[in-house]
């Protein structure tokens, strides 16, 4: 289940998962052009569909893939993560942070990749 909250010049969308939900990316419209946009979603893939709408996007999901291989990274990685599986990335005009997370998925093991709880400071 999505929704948009609005602040002073800030626009707040959140988005329902795209692999077990149904995105409403008509959440977009009517949001003034001169907004700064934050989104939150589950599936960082979901990035490639709001790329334009968005100013600054933070997702989950891929738990940093839990087993990583040095030189080699993430041994799997769960269907919506895309190339996203931790931390930034720049996608159009928009920033994207993924976090690992705390928790675990399937397997409840981690290998050179530790939970994480972020905090992200933002400023404009």
């Amino acid at each position: 289940m999505g929704g948009v909250w609005k602040f002073i010049g800030i626009v707040l969308v959140g988005l329902d998962d795209e692999l077990e939900g149904s995105p409403q990316i008509s959440s977009y419209e009517g949001v003034p052009a001169e907004a700064k946009v934050i989104s939150i979603f589950h599936s960082p893939e979901l990035i490639n569909s709001i790329k334009s709408r968005t100013n600054l996007a933070f997702a989950g999901h891929s738990h940093g893939g839990q087993i990583s291989i040095p030189l080699v990274g993430s041994l799997w990685l769960p269907n919506g993560t895309g190339n996203y599986d931790q931390g930034r990335f720049e996608k159009g005009t928009s920033k994207m942070y993924v976090s690992r997370g705390i928790g675990t998925s399937i397997l409840p093991i981690r290998v050179n990749c530790s939970p994480e709880l972020a905090i992200i400071g933002i400023s404009y």
